[in-house]
Order: C-alpha cells, then sequence, then structure tokens
C-alpha cells in the first residue's frame, strides 16, 4: 500500500511539473507575440498583398480571401450532402447495405483529425503533381468541414414519442452534416 501511495506521489509529482513546463512556454510565446507581434496587427495587415521576402510592411489579403471562398465553397457542398444523407439513412435506407457501409465510413471519418485528412489529400493530389493546388485545399476543407465535427452523444436508436424504437434523424443529420 505504501509503494502505491509513493508511486502515484512521485507520478502526480512529475505531471504537475510537466504541465507547469507546458504552461510556461505557452505564456513565453504568448506574451512574445503579444509584445512584438501586436504592433504589426492593423488594417494593412487585411488590406495590403504581401511583399516580397525582406521588405518591410505587406499584408495578408489573398490569404484572408483564399480562405473565406474555401471555407465558404467547402460549406456550401458539405452541408447540402450531409443534410441529405442524414435524411436519407434516417427515414429510408435503415436497413440497406448502403446504410451499413456508410455508417462504417461516417465512423471512421468522424473519429479522424482534420490534419488527418488533410495530410491524405495532400498526399493523394499535391504530391503527384509536385505543386500546391487550391482545388487539394478545396477538397480538404469539403472533407474536413462534412466529417470534422464528432459527435460523441449520438445515439444510433432513441425512443419516438410513440414509444417506437427508431433512428433518430437529429443524430443522423449531426453526425453526418458535421
Amino acid at each position: 500500500m505504501v509503494k502505491r501511495k509513493l508511486e502515484n506521489y512521485i507520478f502526480l509529482t512529475l505531471s504537475g511539473f510537466s504541465a507547469l513546463l507546458g504552461l510556461f512556454f505557452l505564456f513565453w510565446i504568448l506574451g512574445d507575440l503579444l509584445i512584438n507581434g501586436f504592433k504589426y496587427i492593423n488594417l494593412d495587415l487585411f488590406t495590403k498583398d504581401p511583399v516580397p521576402p525582406g521588405m518591410e510592411g505587406g499584408g495578408l489579403k489573398h490569404a484572408f480571401i483564399g480562405h473565406l471562398i474555401i471555407t465558404v465553397l467547402g460549406t456550401m457542398i458539405g452541408t447540402p450532402i450531409g443534410i441529405l444523407a442524414g435524411i436519407f439513412f434516417a427515414e429510408y435506407g435503415q436497413n440497406s447495405k448502403v446504410f451499413r457501409i456508410a455508417r462504417n465510413i461516417v465512423d471512421v471519418m468522424v473519429s479522424n483529425p482534420s490534419i488527418v485528412i488533410g495530410a491524405v489529400v495532400y498526399a493523394i493530389l499535391v504530391y503527384p503533381v509536385g505543386h500546391f493546388m487550391g482545388i487539394a485545399r478545396f477538397c480538404s476543407a469539403c472533407i474536413a468541414y462534412d466529417t470534422g465535427y464528432s459527435n460523441h452523444n449520438r445515439r444510433d436508436d432513441e425512443i419516438s414519442s410513440t414509444g417506437n424504437k427508431r433512428s433518430s434523424i437529429c443524430s443522423w443529420s449531426s453526425a453526418m452534416a458535421g
């Protein structure tokens, strides 16, 4: 019993020191960023084009616009697909083979972080070509938006108000649409 308490105390102490060390570096980086980087956050950052390396000034207008375009397009494609698939599976396809296959795919995709999806898209679309493409980022955004939000509280079978066991449209829609 004493050995177990001693081990518990040692590992709890090591865990605490590790957490404090991590927090120290986190606040060090955040402090440095606020002290040295805050002066560069101004209207030019959002409205000007990038400048060549080594020159002062410039902005990130293209990055912000590109991110906005890709996010909007990914949302426009991913949301209807997720909602329609959720409705189909909840109302019509509960006993079909397509339902079982899609359910397995959704379960696998929900458990993957978006960085893994991005790496797979990179390996399939970017690496063989040899340069970055907007379509690769767009595909990654569509896949990540459609499946990137896990729904840990989803219940496959819920009891309806009439007492019948049925698959919930809300749970499938949220699982499929993100």
